[in-house]
């Protein structure tokens, strides 16, 4: 069904209220381009990956570090490692080539990190350590376990920014009575617990953005409570696909900021949809072979039964597709900042997705096969 003929039968059907009406046609203003989507990850760059990463695994072989050693006794990346290494950037996967066991190791625990950047859920021992008890069931993908710590309200007023900046609809599918969700967790900076362990995952998210977003990284995100929940980490999403959001079954890529030349100070940021791979039969612990096939096996998406793009086609007329481009006007400071979250968010769902995290949380509830970072701590410093 072609675009107008789709705005028709909305509008005369489906959109019954004037408001909705007016909600579509704002969004039928700035309606999705398409553009060919690259790969998720850099294809012409996986030789060079995995000649670096071999050298890194024969490293960690011939060290006398005990963990992550299959039945023959041969040292093992798990496969959430092993994305790490497919997504940060080469001039970190050098780095890491070079000094292979130095004594901080930053991928060892991205578990931690994926479950706080994506939903927003400090482990357990990190609230004992500051002094406070978990009062939050693990399966729960919608709140800090912050312990007695009370978080600090949401704010109301930046909620309101959004919603007027994104016409009042889904910014994917143009559909009324969205949600506000942010884009990076608001319950990261939502008590001191969580503003602190985040100045402790810190290394991790520049590790994965690179040197150029280190300095505009610094402070955006703990410097004080509440300091992110603003408009500019905030989407207006359907509740469906606000739910597959949190679960990494879709994402969103940053392509440009380009001046927005109807308003003065403002820009235009241009993000790409993306349904992301699942399906798999990859648990992100379990012990991975770095070759061309398990990367291949990584990036599949198998549909399901109760796989979201066959649901969203039901539930909506409109038909989401990985490429589709999507415009947002912003004052041009707030845009780089989107921006910044929007590549906090990419680099963690293609961690989730590849790894087989996506939509399967419940995976990191169970201890891991072969993962033993206490022996792994204890063994480094003997290199």
């Amino acid at each position: 069904m072609s675009t107008h003929l789709l705005v028709d039968y909305q509008l005369r059907v489906v959109f019954q209220s004037l408001e909705d009406k007016q909600g579509l046609l704002r969004w039928v203003e700035k309606r999705p381009s398409f553009r060919e989507a690259a790969p998720i990850i850099r294809l012409e760059e996986i030789e060079l990956r995995l000649e670096l990463i071999d050298v890194i695994q024969v490293a960690y072989d011939e060290s006398p570090c005990k963990a992550q050693r299959d039945e023959d006794g041969d040292f093992q990346f798990t496969a959430l490692q092993f994305v790490y290494f497919l997504v940060i950037p080469m001039e970190h996967l050098r780095g890491i080539r070079a000094t292979p066991m130095v004594p901080y190791i930053p991928y060892i625990k991205l578990e931690d990190y994926l479950l706080f950047m994506v939903l927003g859920i400090m482990p357990d021992d990190a609230i004992i350590d500051r002094g406070t008890a978990s009062t939050v069931p693990p399966d729960d993908t919608h709140t800090l376990s912050s312990g007695s710590e009370i978080p600090i309200d949401e704010n109301a007023d930046e909620r309101a920014k959004c919603i007027a900046r994104d016409g009042g609809v889904c910014v994917l599918t143009g559909a009324a009575y969205p949600e506000v969700c942010h884009i990076v967790p608001f319950e990261i900076n939502a008590t001191q617990a969580g503003l602190a362990y985040y100045r402790e995952q810190f290394s991790h998210l520049t590790r994965l953005l690179g040197k150029e977003s280190h300095a505009q990284m610094i402070g955006l995100l703990d410097s004080e409570l509440g300091c992110s929940d603003k408009a500019w980490n905030m989407l207006c999403l359907h509740p469906t696909l606000r739910d597959w959001w949190k679960k990494c079954l879709i994402g969103l890529k940053c392509l440009c900021i380009i001046p927005f030349s109807r308003r003065m100070g403002y820009h235009t940021i241009q993000l790409q949809f993306y349904w992301m791979p699942r399906g798999h039969d990859i648990s992100p612990q379990d012990g991975a072979q770095p070759d061309r096939d398990m990367i291949q096996e990584m990036l599949q998406i198998t549909e399901q039964d109760d796989d979201p793009i066959k649901e969203s086609q039901k539930s909506s007329s409109y038909r989401l597709q990985t490429g589709q481009v999507f415009n947002l006007n912003l004052p041009a400071e707030d845009a780089v900042k989107m921006r910044l979250m929007i590549d906090i968010q990419w680099a963690n769902v293609r961690l989730a997705a590849m790894s087989g995290l996506s939509g399967n949380w419940e995976l990191l509830n169970r201890r891991p096969r072969v993962v033993n970072v206490d022996g792994w701590l204890e063994d480094k410093w003997c290199v």
